[in-house]
């Protein structure tokens, strides 16, 4: 499971959109897109992201199929408070593109309940199954309206709405807990698991306690939403109002593991889509030439698969090894020698007999002189001192583990050199050793060894003992 914690809900919302954008624009099968789709007020922000950038021409919904998690029974299209109008009036209404055929929702009004939710089941796997289900949680944890106890695998159907939820909604029927339904049609439970990915959204002080069952909880029906402990593809949203019930633990391992702002790359939307920073090693070159004849005037192709911008410093005696991308105000200087799949961002340095492969540079950063960096993804003013390496192959050859304290990570990558965050400051002759990934603020003292996970806001000694930056 990955947890994102974000400053507040604006953040939290603009970050599930574009996470959820990225995904779209790298579908490349001939089959839509298909995305499950919550109400409710949590992902209204996401609403207002997703078709501001489709407005503006960023973001198609032309191949995109849409799957609703839940409608109120007994409440037609028309009615204000059912969720088919909420999602046309929040969402779809604003898309420029949408197929309405597209739009998949429970039919509310059904004469047969038990069948609408058959047919709703054997439409969704009629495309392959849902690529990914956003969603949110109750106060109580339910996921759509499965509500506490019901059964993980359960499947779309109907469900008898808990007084609890029933008061929780009244804020939408004239606070008036008998006006709102009794009953729901709803996705299972083990409808959103067999999603291949699971987005969950949960923000406020009264999602607290939803969101430590849902992390940090025992698998429970209890709470509907710690089945996603046991799901391959999770992500939970939050921002900070909702970690007041995390452990201090929990709350800053999950807190350190965003390494860089994406602002500061072109590759924002390529970078959103992963889970762990690591896994876009694998697609650089393709992502590359497929950004580079799209960068427009101000980049020169000054070769098949080489963009220059027009204010980089690109040296004579430097190679540029096709593909890659040099950004605005960078210098590449004397000797260097880009080998290719090389991102590199906008005032970096590639110096003297610096040599580049398979990299995404954010930008400012600093690789000045004799460096090796391959396999790798440097943070934004990330620095490496003069013969500093990314040592990016074990010498057995076999697969790079990352070790975090007793935690390992098994990447199946075979060429794997380091992950740098953002402010990440490596000294003179230091080695980052295969898997080495260093969180944000953090320092590593010259001719030093690195392997493993260094929090982030720490300092690397030469012995290999790591001691927590102190506050300036």
């Amino acid at each position: 499971m990955r947890v994102v914690i974000q400053d507040n809900y604006d953040k939290m919302c603009k970050w599930a959109a574009n996470y959820i954008a990225a995904k779209i624009k790298n579908h490349k099968e001939e089959r839509p897109f298909v995305l499950g789709l919550p109400t409710g007020s949590s992902p209204i922000g996401v609403y207002k992201e997703l078709y501001k950038m489709n407005q503006a021409g960023e973001l198609s919904f032309a191949n995109v199929v849409t799957f609703n998690m839940d409608e109120y029974l007994g409440l037609p299209h028309e009615h204000d408070q059912s969720y088919w109008y909420f999602m046309h009036d929040n969402f779809f209404n604003h898309l420029v593109d949408m197929k309405p055929e597209n739009i998949n929702i429970l039919n509310g009004m059904t004469d047969d309940p038990e069948g609408e939710c058959a047919r709703y089941e054997e439409k969704i796997a009629s495309y392959g199954g849902i690529d990914l289900f956003m969603g949110g949680i109750g106060v109580d944890g339910h996921i759509a309206f499965n509500e506490p106890f019901t059964s993980l695998a359960s499947r779309t159907g109907v469900r008898n709405l808990t007084t609890d939820t029933r008061i929780v909604n009244s804020r939408f029927f004239g606070n008036d807990p008998e006006a709102v339904p009794a009953q729901a049609l709803s996705v299972g439970v083990g409808t959103v698991t067999d999603s291949k990915e699971v987005l969950i959204l949960i923000n406020g002080h009264n999602k607290a306690r939803a969101l430590a069952a849902t992390v940090e909880g025992s698998v429970s029906h209890k709470w509907t939403c710690s089945a996603l402990q046991m799901h391959n593809g999770a992500i939970i949203a939050c921002d900070e109002a909702a970690c007041g019930e995390l452990t201090v633990d929990t709350y800053k391992y999950f807190l350190d593991k965003d390494m860089y702002d994406l602002d500061h790359t072109l590759a924002k939307d390529y970078l959103s889509q992963f889970t762990y920073p690591w896994e876009a090693l694998k697609g650089i070159k393709d992502f590359i030439l497929e950004l580079g004849p799209t960068l427009g005037g101000d980049y020169e192709q000054r070769a098949e698969g080489v963009w220059v911008h027009k204010t980089a410093k690109v040296f004579d005696s430097a190679y540029l090894g096709a593909p890659c991308i040099i950004g605005p105000e960078t210098e590449v200087r004397h000797g260097a020698f880009i080998r290719g799949s090389a991102l590199v961002g906008a005032n970096c340095v590639v110096g003297n007999s610096v040599e580049l492969k398979n990299v995404i540079l954010f930008d400012h950063v600093q690789t000045p002189h004799y460096n090796y960096v391959g396999d790798s993804i440097l943070g934004y003013f990330s620095h490496m001192g003069a013969g500093s390496i990314t040592s990016n192959v074990k010498s057995d050859k076999k697969l790079v583990v990352v070790h975090n304290g007793t935690e390992n990570i098994e990447t199946g990558i075979k060429k794997f050199g380091a992950m740098l965050g953002d402010y990440v400051e490596v000294g003179c002759n230091a080695v980052c050793n295969p898997g080495t990934v260093i969180g944000r603020h953090s320092s590593v003292y010259p001719t030093s060894c690195v392997r493993g996970v260094i929090p982030e806001n720490c300092i690397f000694k030469n012995s290999g003992v790591v001691i927590e930056r102190k506050a300036d």
